[in-house]
């Protein structure tokens, strides 16, 4: 949905919610299937020509240091792994302290329930009231201005006696702060809308996804449906459901807030001090004539806090970002690893918005490359403007955001990586931060052809006089390639060390670790790709910062950072153990700063 095009974006910028919400007709897709065909995660695409093989690292929680060659299911056909992290942006001390659909806010020790093998994980995109939540709703505030708090959202004893008054203004009203089921400590009342549906039962795993709850139609409005399910653990535990519609499985149209398990997405109730994940389906793009979901991770801080605005941490390849049974070779679990870093004061809290795509080798790339048989047809400049123009304006409308580039950051691995690096590099009045995790700067290097310049090449033109001040940089690589072996070419580590370089050129900080020539007043010198891996100076990444202290090992009072995993390959599960430094880089905590 396009912003100014949709009449639930119209709803969070209206003046009048009460009147707004009887009107509110938007169109949302339910779920999104992801399917790998003509996908560029291999070893001759995002990994750069240098690479081959497929052997995948094992998944490495927050804390753990062993990255290694473990299959995660992506090994027997080859493919690379691929993934997306965006780390979001903040002052340095901090401000106040594709293609198969993923969003999973898996609270820390949880378990994502099986479902029956009937529960179908795609399920129809059909017409859908969205309700604004109440404490999100911003009133005339484009340029990030203060929102206003409308009333908390009632409880069941206040539904009920709504339902007895016969008070259908006020009914609508209580919508208007309604977002998921509203839970006491023995029942869930569960509210939706749907004007099509002539019956809707409730389901879920209070119940063992047994279809036993039948929802009844309020005769106050036409079209609200409503249900009470006894379910004692509401307090403690996310709970998953969905809604039989007609007889057809279906997510809940009127709850925001989802969870990912094996068979697809699921509608979610979040207890009382939990993260959420929030879904906006069918984000519209004009420039590129497609749309996708976005996946919004919102912290617990965010719920207790109502008058708190928060950074935001964009991120490519949504699909992978949040924890995901069906995500294309792995997922990161940036929620897990945010519900860590936060509480433990390492990290300021952001929301992290993972964003899908469906053409990945088109959108992230400013010019055609080939891909084994593929050939992208360049349109990032058109993503870039797609995120600029449509996603940030409909992140900032819909949630408490802070808006200026100080506190919005991008992020991505391979393609996902050098294009965040591209839209930041072109953007920087927009997004103040960037993290590129093995960024596929091979680009210009192993191929070459019209526009074909390297990242490197538009950074030392700097054609728009890009001042260091303007950008916090965080670039990472492993050093192992897919066969096991340990090479200065493996995982483009050689071109991220020449990206970094031009950096320094050009006024970004250097360090000792990275000096050739000791001269740090000099950039490093760009070493051979047969260089030997002992002789290459570089900064290690460590799933612990040597002797405890962060801002040492990442140079927080630094405006660039650029880490080598060891052991590391080109997957999933190497990004996801080392964006726990991005994240402390770009958002140190109190905990994190000297």
């Amino acid at each position: 949905m396009p912003a100014g095009a949709s009449l639930a974006q119209w709803v969070v910028r209206s003046r009048s919610l009460l009147t707004c919400l009887a009107l509110v007709v938007a169109i949302l897709g339910c779920t999104e299937t992801r399917t790998t065909a003509g996908d560029d995660r291999s070893p001759a695409a995002d990994a750069g020509p240098v690479d081959t093989g497929a052997v995948d690292a094992g998944a490495v929680d927050v804390g753990a240091a062993d990255v290694g060659a473990a299959d995660v299911g992506a090994a027997d056909d080859g493919a690379a792994d691929d993934g997306a992290a965006d780390v979001g942006t903040n002052d340095l001390l901090g401000e106040d302290a594709a293609d198969v659909d993923v969003a999973d806010a898996v609270t820390p020790g949880d378990v994502a329930p099986d479902l029956p093998p009937d529960v179908p994980s795609e399920l129809p995109a059909d017409d859908v009231l969205a309700w604004p939540d109440a404490s999100d709703v911003l009133v005339d505030a484009p340029s990030g201005a203060e929102s206003v708090t409308l009333p908390p959202p009632q409880t069941i004893a206040a539904f009920d006696a709504l339902l007895d008054a016969n008070d259908a203004p006020a009914l609508m009203t209580w919508l208007g702060t309604y977002d998921m089921p509203i839970c006491d400590a023995s029942t869930c009342l569960f509210v939706t809308r749907d004007d099509d549906a002539t019956s809707l039962v409730v389901t879920g795993d209070f119940d063992a996804w047994e279809s036993t709850v039948t929802m009844t139609e309020t005769p106050l409005v036409s079209g609200v449906w409503w249900a009470k399910v006894a379910v004692s653990t509401a307090q403690t535990t996310v709970i998953e459901y969905k809604l039989r519609r007609d007889g057809n499985w279906d997510l809940d149209r009127t709850g925001r807030y989802v969870r990912f398990a094996p068979l697809g997405p699921n509608s979610a109730i979040y207890p009382p001090g939990a993260s959420r994940i929030a879904h906006l389906p069918d984000v519209a793009s004009t420039e590129l004539a497609n749309s996708r979901s976005l996946y919004v991770y919102l912290p617990a801080i965010y719920f207790t806090d109502p008058a708190l605005h928060l950074p935001v941490l964009y991120m490519q390849d949504g699909l992978n970002v949040f924890t995901n049974p069906n995500a294309p070779y792995g997922s990161w679990d940036v929620e897990t690893t945010a519900d860590a870093l936060i509480p433990a004061g390492l990290a300021a809290p952001v929301i992290i918005v993972g964003i899908d795509t469906k053409a990945r080798l088109d959108e992230y790339t400013y010019a055609a490359i080939k891909l084994g048989l593929s050939k992208s047809t360049p349109k990032l400049p058109k993503y870039a403007a797609f995120l600029v123009g449509t996603v940030k304006p409909l992140i900032d409308a819909t949630f408490r955001t802070q808006v200026g580039p100080e506190s919005t950051a991008i992020a991505g691995s391979s393609l996902g990586g050098i294009s965040s690096m591209w839209i930041a590099w072109k953007y920087s009045s927009v997004f103040g931060k960037v993290a590129s995790f093995s960024g596929s700067y091979w680009i210009g290097d192993e191929e070459t052809g019209p526009g074909l310049e390297p990242m490197r090449a538009l950074i030392t033109q700097n054609a728009d006089g890009l001042k260091p001040s303007a950008l916090r940089i965080y670039l990472d690589s492993g050093d192992t390639d897919f066969s096991g072996k340990s090479a200065y070419a493996a995982d483009a580590w050689v071109y991220t060390d020449w990206t970094r370089n031009a950096l320094i050129a050009q006024g970004w900080d250097n360090r000792s670790e990275w000096d050739t020539d000791a001269a740090l007043a000099s950039p490093p010198m760009d070493l051979p790709p047969t260089t030997a891996i002992g002789s290459v100076p570089h900064l290690t990444w460590s799933a612990e910062p040597p002797g405890g202290i962060w801002a040492n090992w990442l140079g927080l009072q630094r405006n660039l950072c650029a880490l080598v995993g060891p052991g590391h390959q080109h997957n999933e599960a190497a990004w996801k153990a080392r964006f726990a430094a991005a994240y402390v880089y770009l958002f140190p905590g109190p905990k994190a700063l000297p």
